[in-house]
């Protein structure tokens, strides 16, 4: 299909001069590419944060999800010498306290997971 078209009227002498724009939803395809990418960038990100070896170190990454309306972060934890990662979700119009308790509920059900865990572990093999 033609990007412009041109319109002219013999009774008048106005010549109209339109430019069409043809955007496209995204496809499935596309999405799944996409998706990919920021996997990638992910895992190049948290392979790029250099932690230190004190007791409790920490980073916050933030990532905006134009297409979701949304901002992802991923806080790189070094906790005891282990390296945690964590990804909360929250919205664009989300309040800095907001997004405080989120991340801060989110790293305390990790660490809490791991420990129970460990817990579990130790006395399955008692």
């Amino acid at each position: 299909m033609f990007n412009s078209y041109h319109t002219h009227a013999h009774h008048s002498s106005v010549t109209v001069e339109k430019t069409v724009r043809e955007q496209r939803a995204p496809t499935d395809d596309s999405v799944r590419l996409l998706r990919e990418m920021e996997k990638a960038a992910e895992a190049k990100v948290v392979s790029a944060i250099r932690v230190s070896d004190s007791l409790f170190d920490a980073v916050l990454h933030q990532q905006d999800d134009f297409l979701n309306c949304q901002k992802m972060l991923m806080c790189v934890i070094k906790l005891n010498g282990e390296k945690i990662t964590v990804r909360f979700n929250c919205n664009d119009s989300s309040s800095r306290e907001e997004i405080a308790i989120g991340l801060r509920d989110a790293i305390a059900k990790e660490i809490a997971n791991r420990i129970t865990l460990s817990v579990t572990h130790a006395l399955s093999n008692v």
